[in-house]
């Protein structure tokens, strides 16, 4: 199963629309495929929305640092939403469970589909050129 996404929004970077479900509650969100992030990222506002008591995480925050400087996170576990249309022009949904790190403080940047979870399940192809993106589940 193919799933096939232009850049979202006309993006001059990798962005796909996905959807994250926490306790019935749902978020759509655009988020950047990064083959260079380790983690999956979700931003603070998009989690305040979904009513994760990050802020209560009795767990170590973990710090997680790119290009730019490092934002003190907690992992939580969500179920992933993508949708988009299959080879034959129909729309298909996968559902996969995903751990996204939430910042602890306000952030700006972008939701992030890194390596665990994403890249793990997906094979990914970025044709830059023609702005799209190729998902094929593993």
């Amino acid at each position: 199963m193919s799933l096939i996404f232009p850049y979202f929004g006309g993006e001059i970077r990798p962005f796909i629309p996905v959807t994250f479900e926490y306790k019935n509650k749902f978020v759509a969100i655009t988020a950047l495929v990064d083959s260079g992030s380790d983690v999956n990222m979700l931003l603070p506002v998009f989690a305040d929305r979904l009513k994760i008591p990050y802020k209560r995480f009795t767990g170590s925050a973990k710090l997680i640092g790119g290009i730019g400087s490092g934002h003190k996170c907690v992992p939580w576990g969500l179920k992933c939403i993508i949708e988009g249309m299959n080879d034959e022009g129909k729309t298909e949904k996968c559902e996969i469970p995903m751990e996204v790190h939430i910042p602890i403080q306000k952030s700006s940047g972008f939701n992030l589909l890194g390596t665990q979870d994403f890249f793990e399940k997906f094979s990914v192809k970025i044709i830059h050129p023609q702005k799209t993106i190729i998902l094929d589940k593993l």
